[in-house]
């Protein structure tokens, strides 16, 4: 189930770039306490109810529609049901995330707070696996963001960033990580 690897992400957010292990206590306390992982929740039980059949679909769509909005009100992160996340998304902080519906994401994808995911230019980004986007960016058009790609703080990203590489600035420059790899958990 895509939620478990949701919440073990949310109990150990240091696993940015690997699946984090499933430690049911830690898993269970950040269900509890983090509202950025009851819109994750609430987004993936969206996505699961739009996947019924008929009769179940209308029911769970109608619940959704209430309980997404109570989620946006809450919380601040508005996820709608058509963005497309793999396993292991991240929230870092609540408040503030906006993500488009036609935002398509690999796995272990992670969001600071202020972030915004959007169309410009009648494009909405695509993210490769393991890539983090720092609290205030906003990253937005028809662009490509690559596997282990880093996108700091306050960035403005309209231009691809190839994989392994950091984007930075307003607007963002993109130069090669040169961060060793044990540090940054790739292989």
């Amino acid at each position: 189930m895509i939620f478990l690897a949701d919440l073990a992400r949310a109990a150990r957010p240091e696993y940015t770039h690997r699946a984090a292990p499933r430690r049911w206590g830690e898993m269970l306390h950040a269900l509890a306490t983090e509202p950025s992982t009851w819109a994750i929740g609430e987004f993936r039980l969206r996505q699961w109810g739009a996947r019924q059949a008929s009769p179940i679909r209308l029911v769970t769509k109608v619940a959704g529609l209430i309980s997404q909005r109570l989620i946006d009100i809450t919380t601040g992160i508005v996820i709608p049901t058509t963005a497309r996340i793999g396993p292991g998304f991240h929230i870092t902080h609540y408040g503030g995330v906006i993500v488009n519906g036609q935002t398509h994401a690999g796995e272990n994808f992670t969001l600071g707070h202020q972030t915004t995911i959007g169309l410009h230019d009648g494009g909405v980004p695509v993210f490769g696996d393991n890539v983090v986007v720092a609290p205030g960016a906003r990253v937005v058009g028809g662009i490509t963001v690559g596997d282990g790609a880093l996108i700091g703080l306050n960035a403005v990203v309209l231009k691809d960033v190839p994989s392994r590489h950091v984007a930075s600035g307003v607007p963002a420059t993109v130069r090669q990580d040169t961060r060793p790899m044990w540090l940054i958990g790739a292989e």
